[in-house]
């Protein structure tokens, strides 16, 4: 966009809100064009990063989790033992896959390495999360997104 490629609509994910924002590529929403605003759940409206100096720049239009998929014949231990300990298990070393997403990867290896709050970290948790990170690394097959983004089609890293 800064290129000067011109969209009507874009969809950031929320935490990438204020980087567009900084990087001058967004334009405030007026709200009281939208027939269905006063539908949406208020939490959604005003997710933290969202609303700038008073402005709304961002519409929430999907709600998505995000979880593990494995095979449960495949992975026993894990069917009754709900963790994101699996993405760390060496036992998988070649078989995984994570996200290569802030909210996708960090947020999960905060959340695996027990940090309170995996959006206001502590020194000590962000230094754990990336220790985390890092121990995963070698067990991974590779970040999926990687390779969409190369347009190579290939899943390994």
């Amino acid at each position: 966009m800064r290129a000067g490629f011109k969209v009507d609509l874009t969809q950031p994910c929320t935490y990438k809100v204020p980087i567009w924002y900084d990087a001058g590529i967004l334009d405030p929403i007026d709200t009281s064009r939208l027939s269905n605003w006063s539908g949406i759940i208020s939490s959604l409206k005003t997710i933290p990063g969202t609303v700038i100096n008073g402005q709304q720049y961002f519409i929430p239009t999907d709600w998505g989790q995000t979880s593990v998929v494995y095979r449960a014949d495949l992975a026993p231990e894990y069917v009754n033992n709900e963790t994101w300990g699996i993405l760390w298990d060496p036992k998988y070393r070649g078989r995984l896959a994570m996200a290569d997403s802030l909210i996708d990867g960090v947020m999960v290896a905060a959340i695996y390495i027990g940090a309170k709050n995996p959006f206001n970290m502590t020194d000590q948790e962000v230094k754990k999360t990336r220790a985390a990170l890092k121990e995963q690394l070698p067990l991974l097959r590779f970040y999926w997104g990687i390779f969409i983004r190369e347009g190579t089609g290939s899943c390994c890293r």
